[in-house]
């Protein structure tokens, strides 16, 4: 009689309906009448709530709560007491829910109901679990090994295999504990490529760092290897197979390394400045390069950088003997009979396959040259120009993606209208250039998946979220938009930090990606007034106001970008791109003219 006692207490307090309150009690009767020796409260319990499976004990406050629903349920609300889960929000029904315990060492209970569509309330569930301290086997737990725990490396590049704590959402990642507190916080991801520190030392340590939903940090764990590399390394280049001249600008570089050879850079100068803005890209073999303009001898420099960060160069030199009558590379053309080409330093000539797109290069005509249609027909057609990073949007007929133009005719998708709006401004909409589908075919297209069969990293919907991620959220790793927002999965989960299977997590009536474009947080009523930090980045060549804009020449000054929002200087540093001055293209890792 007194868990009928305690349940009218309860119904009366929860406000439950006449309906509910006289089926609960019937069934209550029953209960007692034909199980006298079961607990009512054990029924309650054993329903439609679970805490991390039905486990008896944890060691983190962070739990996972499995939830089934009634028939009818459409919302639920969840409490760590009674009192809790009176004044706790109503929620759309979600079957698993991240959840975080009052910390003491204790059993912890937590409070679950449900109500229909008419609001009516159901009766309230639970499930218990103990909250205990962590054993020494337990605190000694890996959570990141470095090439799956190998004792030894001779490369700084290494794999780190990491496994977060229960209930922590993001990681970040340093070689030393000083350095941790100076990095972003990035996604979680259970493995990825890492390189290790140029500090003196045999010994090299990573250390990582987890956080939750909630924004609190937790505890620092590291791996230890030790790094022997290859202590002589070398590299040889030669310019066209070693032939001594050549009538073109336009070359091949062959390169040869020995092991602990980490990265290079190509310049036809050697000039400090020149290279402190050149990155290191990955060893390649084979490399197309322009020499620079003016005949004579070329000299090319390649600078290597070895797994212990020294630097070291080789240079070779062929002599340019330009065509007589050859026109330079870079030059406009038009013959009376064609349309406009750039002539490229490989020696043929690129169309530009709509006007919009020579525009984003070019503000008007004065720097065509006019030549006969036989002196054009000289020169073979090559690929069409793409449109100019930092300018045009660009979208595919049958295509509903929209896309930024990087260097080296590289597309990079954008995620969202919300992405687009915050990085773009408010007329984003108006730089989008539509083009036939067949030119999609000359561009290449950044992938944003994580992928990865070696380092079993699923991502089938390649948006990149992995597959355990998307398990632990509730979405789906068939659509990069499980509840249909607009707003990706990816941005629901790592930057705004909102449901990724709710179109409206704060139930204020206002979808979650509407919400942001009127300038309202998803997840509460504040309003923004800065990007969150590490949220975006601006497409490489992307020239924006009051950071890069002063750069900016001919037709490109009319598209610098004007953000919507305070930029932090996590996004603001994307932006110091230079201007792209002349068409490029992409050969391995690295941009060359075109």
């Amino acid at each position: 009689m007194k868990f009928l006692l305690y349940l009218i207490i309860i119904m009366a307090k929860f406000q439950v309906s006449r309906r509910a309150f006289l089926w609960s009690t019937t069934i209550l009767f029953l209960l007692l009448i034909l199980s006298p020796g079961k607990a009512f409260s054990e029924y309650l319990r054993s329903k439609y709530l679970s805490i991390d499976g039905g486990a008896t004990y944890t060691t983190s406050k962070h739990v996972v709560l499995s939830i089934s629903r009634p028939t009818g349920a459409v919302q639920m609300r969840i409490g760590n007491d009674l009192d809790d889960l009176l004044h706790a929000t109503w929620r759309s029904y979600t079957s698993r829910v991240n959840w975080t315990l009052p910390f003491s060492y204790e059993e912890k209970t937590v409070y679950v109901q449900f109500r229909d569509k008419e609001n009516v309330n159901s009766l309230i569930y639970s499930d218990s679990i103990i909250l205990r301290e962590e054993t020494e086997a337990e605190k000694n737990k890996t959570y990141i090994r470095i090439n799956g725990s190998q004792a030894s490396t001779k490369y700084r590049q290494v794999t780190l295999y990491i496994t977060k704590p229960k209930g922590m959402k993001d990681m970040r990642i340093a070689n030393s504990l000083n350095g941790l507190e100076r990095v972003g916080w990035r996604p979680y991801k259970s493995s990825l490529k890492w390189n290790l520190g140029f500090d003196e030392g045999i010994e090299k340590t990573v250390y990582v760092q987890f956080r939750d939903e909630l924004l609190q940090e937790g505890k620092v764990y590291s791996d230890i290897i030790k790094f022997e590399p290859v202590s002589l390394v070398d590299m040889k280049m030669n310019i066209n197979s070693g032939t001594g001249d050549t009538s073109s600008r336009s070359v091949l570089l062959q390169l040869s390394n020995t092991d602990g050879v980490e990265g290079i850079k190509v310049s036809n100068s050697n000039s400090k400045s020149v290279l402190d803005a050149i990155d290191f890209v990955p060893v390649q073999k084979e490399i197309p390069w322009i020499l620079s303009d003016g005949k004579g001898r070329k000299t090319v420099y390649v600078y290597y950088l070895d797994s212990q960060g020294r630097e070291g160069n080789v240079v070779d030199t062929i002599n340019y003997i330009p065509k007589e009558g050859g026109l330079k590379g870079g030059t406009l053309l038009k013959s009376p009979g064609s349309g406009i080409y750039y002539l490229g330093f490989d020696d043929k000539i690129h169309p530009f396959s709509q006007m919009s797109i020579y525009h984003s290069w070019y503000a008007d005509f004065s720097s065509v040259n006019f030549v006969s249609d036989i002196k054009l027909s000289q020169y073979p057609v090559g690929d069409p120009v793409c449109v100019r990073p930092g300018t045009f949007l660009i979208q595919f007929s049958g295509d509903t993606n929209v896309y930024a133009v990087e260097p080296g005719c590289v597309l990079r998708q954008i995620r969202s209208a919300v992405e687009a709006r915050l990085v773009y401004g408010d007329l984003w909409n108006e730089r989008i250039l539509r083009l036939p589908n067949e030119l999609k075919a000359f561009y290449v297209m950044e992938s944003q998946s994580i992928q990865n069969n070696d380092e079993n990293i699923v991502d089938r919907d390649h948006d990149g979220v992995e597959l355990s991620v998307e398990q632990e959220y509730g979405s789906l790793d068939s659509n990069a938009d499980s509840d249909g927002d607009t707003l990706s999965d990816y941005e629901e989960i790592f930057v705004w930090l909102s449901n990724p299977i709710s179109k409206d997590t704060d139930f204020d009536g206002v979808d979650d990606a509407k919400e942001i474009l009127q300038g309202r947080s998803p997840v509460g009523s504040q309003s923004i007034t800065t990007l969150p930090d590490e949220a975006f980045e601006f497409p490489k060549g992307a020239l924006v106001d009051k950071v890069n804009s002063s750069v900016a020449k001919g037709a490109q000054k009319y598209f610098i970008i004007h953000p919507a929002y305070t930029l932090p200087q996590s996004v603001k540093k994307t932006a110091s791109s230079k201007d792209s001055s002349f068409p490029t293209r992409r050969v391995g890792g690295t941009i060359i003219p075109l």
